[in-house]
């Protein structure tokens, strides 16, 4: 399961994922790249669930997992990849709407990923990946939009208090934070801004 599929590092991904011969379930909230994408990926000859949905609206997560219940089972990866950017300005006159927007699509959506799948992944007994992207500037922050930032270094928050609950191990793998969870989920979170000579030809980064 792949949020943000449509386009950008998303794209990228899924396009690594049909060379593996995935199954693919592909999200996006904008239509028509996600048909472009749901296309090319079944011209690689790789099986697809395509569905538009707004990551940061739970009830619509909720459908989504009732879909890929009944297509697939329960998911060996889901990919929390969606994100937005904006906001800027001095931060006493920031836009509170743009402030919301970013926390919900940037942090609140990977809740919503969690509360979707998250059990049946646990359920299945099968080694399972969650995977969170996040950006660099939750590491390293520039002066940019303190929506962004903020929000992305909420996103490294949730994977590691996951970690803290019930993820015991850590391990470094190229820019990827995996947490390592016994019976054999993990739990992981892209730091973009290092994958651009890594995926190939995307055109972005997240």
């Amino acid at each position: 399961v792949l949020t943000g599929a449509g386009s950008g590092f998303g794209l990228e991904c899924a396009r690594i994922a049909a060379r593996l011969g995935m199954k693919l379930v592909l999200v996006d909230v904008q239509k028509a790249v996600l048909d472009a994408a749901a296309e090319e990926m079944r011209a690689a000859g790789v099986e697809v669930l395509a569905q538009q949905v707004d990551v940061s609206k739970r009830l619509q997560m909720e459908v989504l997992a009732h879909s890929v219940q009944e297509r697939f089972g329960a998911p060996h990866l889901v990919f929390s990849n969606a994100g937005v950017g904006g906001g800027s300005g001095p931060f006493e006159q920031y836009d509170t709407d743009v402030w919301r927007w970013n926390y919900a699509v940037n942090a609140h959506a990977h809740l919503y990923a969690c509360r979707t799948f998250l059990g049946d992944m646990k359920a299945s007994g099968e080694a399972s990946h969650l995977i969170f992207t996040s950006s660099m500037v939750a590491i390293v922050p520039p002066p940019i939009s303190v929506a962004y930032i903020s929000s992305k270094y909420a996103t490294l928050g949730i994977a590691m208090a996951l970690d803290f609950i019930a993820l015991p191990a850590l391990a470094w793998l190229v820019a990827v934070l995996f947490f390592r969870n016994d019976p054999g989920l993990y739990v992981g979170m892209i730091l973009a801004g290092l994958f651009p000579i890594l995926i190939g030809s995307g055109t972005g980064s997240e």
